[in-house]
């Protein structure tokens, strides 16, 4: 369980948070040449402009509005 090591053990497994975001996410798949081989330069530009889009889609909507909006489509 990484949260009951300490912050100098999880940089020494190199242990990392998850992105808190979408928009975090996508910084850091951008950021991962490993992950970002795992599909075709086309399928990550395509992946990546939808995900974008869903951002710019939801951004103003608030949590509650969001939580219903991914119900409806997901």
């Amino acid at each position: 369980d990484p949260s009951s090591l300490t912050a100098a053990e999880r940089e020494q497994f190199g242990i990392r948070a998850l992105p808190e975001s979408l928009d975090g996410a996508l910084r850091a798949l951008s950021a991962d040449a490993v992950v970002r081989s795992w599909m075709s330069n086309e399928m990550l530009e395509a992946f990546t402009s939808v995900k974008q889009i869903e951002i710019a889609m939801t951004a103003e909507l608030a949590p509650q509005q969001l939580a219903e909006t991914f119900l409806r489509v997901f």
